[in-house]
């Protein structure tokens, strides 16, 4: 929906009952990827009507920055699914909207790089967060291993130049919630006690700065 504009979407307010939103500006898969050019902050604050929204799914618009999503995502106390992808100007002001938001599950930032340590630190209040997904976003090591203080925390995936390093990983293995951690290409499924199945093998693939050092940190 490259061409979906504001217009479009204050069109959409009067669903009050709408539990699942995919808003995809970008064509997937071309080598020249269109993306929306259309769709406006302004535009998204038609979306705060939605109260019973549960998933909603936002990727390619370009022109957003994140206060429409800022208005919008308080009101919709029933959502559990949020997804915001190559949405290159979206920054910290959408996720500070999610400060304490009670019912969301499973959180996908990918390709934002306007988003910053500051958004990210607004994660470890989501009481009901199980699944996350941080790639190729504006942040640094020190905020990312502060993610062990989301309590129900259960599946990560960190990828990106420079996630995988020690001091992440040192802080991630006090979680006592997590059990899926995927870096890079790696995926590790996480016991209590501590070190995956057939980590210390080359089986796995995945990140190569992902060494010795970080691996025995786990």
């Amino acid at each position: 929906c490259s061409g979906f504009s504001n217009r479009g979407l204050e069109s959409l307010a009067g669903l009050t009952k709408l539990s699942w939103l995919i808003i995809h500006g970008q064509k997937f898969g071309d080598m020249f990827p269109e993306s929306n050019q259309s769709l406006f902050d302004a535009g998204l604050r038609a979306l705060a009507s939605m109260k019973e929204m549960k998933r909603l799914d936002i990727s390619g618009c370009k022109k957003l920055k994140g206060r429409g999503l800022a208005d919008c995502l308080p009101m919709m106390k029933s959502l559990e699914s949020l997804d915001l992808v190559s949405c290159e100007k979206l920054g910290d002001d959408a996720l500070a909207a999610l400060h304490k938001h009670p019912s969301l599950k499973k959180l996908t930032l990918m390709d934002l790089p306007e988003v910053s340590d500051r958004g990210i630190a607004v994660l470890d209040s989501l009481k009901a967060l199980k699944t996350l997904t941080i790639q190729s976003c504006g942040v640094t090591q020190g905020c990312l291993g502060q993610l062990s203080k989301c309590k129900k925390l259960e599946t990560l995936t960190l990828n990106g130049k420079g996630v995988a390093g020690a001091e992440v990983l040192a802080q991630l293995a006090v979680s006592k919630s997590l059990k899926t951690l995927e870096v890079g290409a790696s995926s590790y499924s996480i016991d209590a006690m501590g070190m995956p199945p057939g980590m210390g093998d080359d089986s796995h693939g995945g990140d190569p700065k992902l060494d010795d050092e970080c691996i025995k940190i786990l």
